[in-house]
């Protein structure tokens, strides 16, 4: 379900809300808001002829791991994916060996650390020369902390919204001109639906998830206008 869902999510061209199970105890509930009519005829006209570049961040382990590696070995070759790994790629040896066949065909590794602005449009710039261009943008990377507020240390709690939150904005400010210029594109927030609900011991996450659970929607009538999209997609957990 997994498989076929997130395929779906970024080839679709509806609004549509998709349910997809991650393990047999976590699952994700993703919402998308998608391109208006002139944006998705020129999407489809560009699917039709070269794939769609994705840039994942988080992708050292979880979710975004499995994001990267799913798309980037699509049998149609339908995208070629840029997953973010904070290491060396020496180093990640979970990356290196579940990329299979795909690694440095269709799936490459970007070394980038969301909390840091030199890394963030170094690696946008990497792609950009590679590539010329970025279709989809999947702000995957985050952490989670169970602690209650009074437990928690304050560095703990800057560091927590330097990924979950600043680390987000860092990419929708690098991509957003590019996807403007190019007058199409995506946005996919992976936030959490405890950033909605809230949970017991998760007082700092859960708050840090909240803006990208809901930022999509004034987000996207703002870039309506220039044929791009940005969505949130509330799951549980990171």
């Amino acid at each position: 379900m997994f498989r076929s869902t997130v395929q779906a999510l970024l080839a679709r061209s509806s609004i549509s809300t998709w349910r997809f199970t991650l393990s047999a105890s976590r699952s994700t509930n993703i919402g998308l808001l998608c391109q208006r009519k002139q944006g998705l005829a020129m999407s489809a006209n560009r699917s039709s002829q070269q794939p769609r570049v994705v840039v994942v961040t988080g992708c050292s382990s979880g979710i975004g791991l499995a994001t990267a590696n799913l798309l980037a070995k699509d049998r149609e070759k339908r995208f070629i994916v840029y997953g973010s790994i904070l290491g060396s790629l020496d180093e990640e040896q979970t990356f290196r060996e579940t990329a299979g066949d795909a690694l440095n065909d269709t799936l490459f590794p970007v070394r980038l650390d969301v909390t840091k602005d030199e890394d963030v449009e170094a690696a946008v710039a990497m792609v950009m020369e590679q590539q010329g261009r970025i279709d989809i943008l999947v702000n995957n990377a985050g952490i989670c902390t169970k602690k209650t507020l009074e437990t928690i240390s304050m560095s703990d709690i800057l560091r927590l919204y330097d990924i979950n939150l600043f680390g987000y904005l860092r990419m929708m400010r690098a991509v957003l001109p590019i996807m403007k210029k190019q007058e199409s594109g995506r946005i996919i927030n992976m936030s959490s639906r405890n950033g909605i609900e809230g949970a017991p011991y998760l007082n700092i996450y859960t708050s840090s998830k909240l803006i990208p659970a809901t930022s999509g929607r004034g987000g996207h009538r703002v870039l309506i206008r220039h044929r791009a999209s940005h969505g949130q997609s509330p799951g549980q957990g990171q």
